[in-house]
């Protein structure tokens, strides 16, 4: 008969209590990625800008001017200003996520991941992002409002997924629409060469009724990846997928500590056990 000390099933009940009441403090580390999830063939996504913040910074509102750090974004796809006007608005922590390949947009199918660490999830609790969305004049996708992550006690709301349509892509009206001028990542135009707009708007793309005349006009176009564009998203159509987790994810805490417990255990028996047998925004979709 195989025995246990008699304190074993109580370090046990200690360990795994232990494990869980440890799990929330390890929410704030944060698993990002970003798919794109247009078809072969279709459109790509620069690098995409993430930040987790305190709520407040806002990296655009629609229906005003863009400024020069999303208008760098929205015509040549460099998050670097952006970036750098959020670090010095010390809100938060921010990256960006590139595709993790040779060339560091999204071509469609594409996905990568990043872990985001976040110290006092309690204060920086909302989650921004932006990219362009190429090819194009000037076209991007992000959040003006900001994204609850966190609860008020610093606990994790996801896992989440948030869908990004057609619907969803925006204007920031800072140059514009030309076929034939300007438009980034395709062979033979040269980026932000077009003719620039002052005093334009962030608008909804699809809320302009040349949107879906202007995108069937860059079917056909070779891009600096070397594919040809043969299709070009709708308002419906799916664009990319952002999904958030927790990490470690707190079962595997749980699965750990029992691990553990279970490894501390078989070192006290006295005889081994015989072997067994997804506001202003457009909205997007969350779930």
């Amino acid at each position: 008969m195989t025995c246990l000390t008699p304190r074993f099933p109580a370090m046990v009940a200690l360990l795994a209590a232990a494990t869980l009441t440890a799990a929330p403090a390890l929410a704030g580390e944060i698993r990002v990625t970003v798919t794109n999830d247009q078809p072969n063939g279709g459109f790509t996504l620069a690098p995409i800008w993430l930040a987790v913040q305190d709520g407040s910074f806002s990296a655009f509102t629609p229906g005003l001017s863009a400024s020069s750090q999303i208008t760098t974004l929205a015509q040549f796809g460099n998050t670097a200003p952006l970036s750098a006007q959020f670090e010095a608005a010390n809100a938060g922590v921010d990256t960006t996520l590139k595709s993790g390949q040779s060339l560091p947009q999204f071509l469609p199918g594409q996905s990568n991941s990043t872990t985001i660490d976040v110290t006092n999830p309690t204060l920086d609790r909302y989650l921004s992002f932006a990219g362009m969305v190429v090819p194009s004049n000037d076209f991007f996708l992000g959040n003006a409002t900001p994204l609850a992550l966190f609860n008020a006690d610093g606990s994790f709301k996801g896992p989440m997924t948030i869908s990004i349509y057609g619907s969803n892509i925006w204007d920031s009206g800072t140059e514009a629409q030309s076929l034939t001028t300007g438009l980034t990542f395709i062979a033979g135009q040269t980026p932000g060469s077009g003719t620039q707009i002052s005093g334009g708007t962030i608008t909804s793309l699809f809320s302009e009724p040349t949107a879906s005349d202007f995108l069937g006009g860059i079917i056909g176009k070779t891009t600096a990846a070397g594919y040809t564009i043969s299709d070009v998203p709708t308002s419906g159509d799916l664009l990319a997928t952002i999904t958030i987790s927790s990490v470690p994810e707190p079962g595997s805490l749980v699965l750990l500590g029992l691990g553990v417990a279970g490894m501390f255990g078989a070192r006290r028996l006295r005889r081994p056990r015989p072997t067994g047998n997804v506001v202003t925004d457009p909205t997007f979709f969350i779930r």
